[in-house]
């Protein structure tokens, strides 16, 4: 097994994956019979709230440490609330830190397995906006930028 040297965003910042999960499981989803019946219809239900989970964490810690930032949610599926500074204190991302609503809204950056990353922005109403992908070639629509980048 390859050992893959964690990135300083990916130390920093707080591990909220134990709390998204929480908000993704409804009691209904926990009454699944013996045999599995069911079990399909619940981690449907679950994938589904996946969004408002985020969102929903994010908005909590924004209010928590009074502050701005954004989710990762790295390739071995662990979500961690990085706050504005460690997020990116310049390019894209800290504009996009400026300007959404954290109240009401959560910023996710997502990265592949590939390198790929994505910015996107889980709205009020579930939607979801993406706002910047950058490949692991380097070519980007438009640029992502970390502060590891700068």
């Amino acid at each position: 097994m390859q050992h893959r040297p964690t990135p300083p965003h990916e130390a920093a910042g707080v591990d909220i994956t134990a709390n998204v999960n929480l908000r993704m499981v409804k009691p209904e989803d926990r009454k699944i019979s013996p045999d599995g019946d069911g079990l399909d219809d619940a981690v449907q239900a679950m994938s589904n709230r996946l969004p408002a989970s985020l969102r929903d964490e994010a908005i909590w810690q924004y209010h928590l440490r009074n502050g701005r930032g954004l989710v990762l949610w790295n390739e071995d599926n662990l979500f961690r609330y990085l706050e504005g500074t460690l997020a990116g204190g310049s390019g894209c991302i800290a504009v996009e830190i400026s300007q959404y609503e954290p109240t009401s809204e959560a910023l996710v950056l997502v990265e592949q397995p590939a390198g790929a990353r994505e910015l996107m922005r889980i709205e009020a109403d579930g939607g979801i906006t993406l706002l910047r992908a950058a490949s692991p070639t380097g070519s980007m629509r438009p640029e992502l930028r970390t502060e590891s980048d700068s």
